[in-house]
């Protein structure tokens, strides 16, 4: 299940997974990602996992158009640290994205990186 929050900025995106992501969630996402990305040109995201299982989970980053992988700019992934590695693999295949982990507890400072860009 994912939920959207709503930010001011139009080319970020804030999402949070629970759980598992089923087809639904695939299409929602999609939709919104595609709408970002015809609108904006250059996304960021903010992905925050949060008891999410990847291996009941229908959606990879593959399964994303062309387009919009090509179009992620900073995509900051927020999860318990021991989920770490495999959120790496699944994040791979973003072309030209800079992609920064942070635990659970840091998701302020993740926040502010995916906004800025910087190292704080």
């Amino acid at each position: 299940m994912h939920s959207y929050l709503p930010h001011p900025k139009d080319n970020l995106v804030i999402l949070k997974f629970q759980e598992c992501f089923d087809e639904v969630d695939h299409w929602a996402v999609q939709c919104l990602l595609r709408s970002r990305v015809h609108g904006q040109g250059r996304i960021w995201i903010l992905l925050q996992f949060q008891d999410f299982s990847l291996a009941d989970s229908a959606w990879t980053i593959p399964l994303l158009d062309e387009d919009v992988r090509a179009s992620i700019e900073r995509l900051a992934l927020v999860a318990r640290p021991n989920s770490m590695p495999s959120m790496n693999s699944l994040f791979s295949s973003l072309p030209d994205a800079v992609i920064r982990q942070f635990d659970e507890e840091h998701l302020e400072a993740a926040l502010h990186w995916v906004q800025a860009g910087d190292e704080r």
